[in-house]
C-alpha cells in the first residue's frame, strides 16, 4: 500500500494527462494489443497500484483476524505452546490470509474493471466503482471489522474473567508470565 501511495496519484495524473516524458513520448502507449482496448493503456504502474490497493487492504484484515484467533487460543488457560506456536498454525494462517486476497486481485483484472477512478487513482474505472466497489472491499472489509471486534471483545471478557478468577484462588492457577505481560 505504501509504494500504491508514493507512485499512485501523482503518476497517474501524468500518465492521464498525456505528459511527455524526456524523450518527448507520452508514457501511455495506445498500440499495445493485449486484451481490451482501455486495459492495454494502462500503464504498468496503473496496474500494479490497482493489485497493491485491492491485496493489501483484504490481505491486512485477514492478518489482523489470524492475530485475533492466535491471541484467543493462546489465552486459554490449558494452553500448550507446541499446538499454538507451530508452523502447522503459521500455515494455516497463511493460507486464511494470502489466497482470499490473490483472488480476489486476480478478480478485478479478470472482469476488466481496472481503471482511473474520479480522484486519480487506480483500482476499480470510474464507470464500475458504484456498482464493483462494494462488492469487492467495502462489504468484505465490513464483515471483517465486525468479525475483529466480536473476537477482541470476547477475548476482553475472558480475559477479565480469567485475572479475577486467578486473583481469587491465589495459588489453584499456574499463570504463564507470557500471559500475564499480555494482559496487562
Amino acid at each position: 500500500l505504501g509504494c500504491s501511495t508514493i507512485c499512485g496519484p501523482l503518476g497517474t495524473i501524468e500518465e492521464e494527462a498525456g505528459i511527455a516524458n524526456e524523450n518527448g513520448e507520452n508514457v501511455i502507449n495506445p498500440k499495445l494489443n493485449i486484451g481490451n482496448a482501455y486495459e492495454s493503456s494502462l500503464p504498468l504502474t496503473c496496474k500494479l497500484q490497482a493489485a497493491a490497493i485491492q491485496f493489501s487492504i483484504i490481505a491486512s484484515l485477514l492478518w489482523t483476524l489470524c492475530f485475533a484467533i492466535h491471541l484467543f487460543r493462546i489465552s486459554s488457560v490449558n494452553v500448550n505452546p507446541n499446538r499454538t506456536h507451530s508452523y502447522c498454525s503459521l500455515f494455516i494462517y497463511l493460507l486464511i490470509s494470502i489466497p482470499v486476497p490473490m483472488f480476489l486481485t486476480y478478480y478485478i483484472f479478470a472482469q476488466d474493471i481496472v481503471g482511473i477512478s474520479s480522484d486519480f487513482w487506480c483500482w476499480i474505472n470510474d464507470d464500475y466503482l458504484d456498482e464493483w466497489a462494494s462488492k469487492m472491499l467495502y462489504i468484505m472489509v465490513g464483515i471483517l471489522v465486525i468479525i475483529l471486534f466480536v473476537l477482541y471483545f470476547v477475548m476482553k471478557i475472558h480475559l477479565k474473567k480469567f485475572i479475577k478468577k486467578s486473583n481469587n484462588n491465589n495459588n489453584d492457577l499456574v499463570l504463564n508470565r507470557s500471559r500475564l505481560s499480555f494482559v496487562r
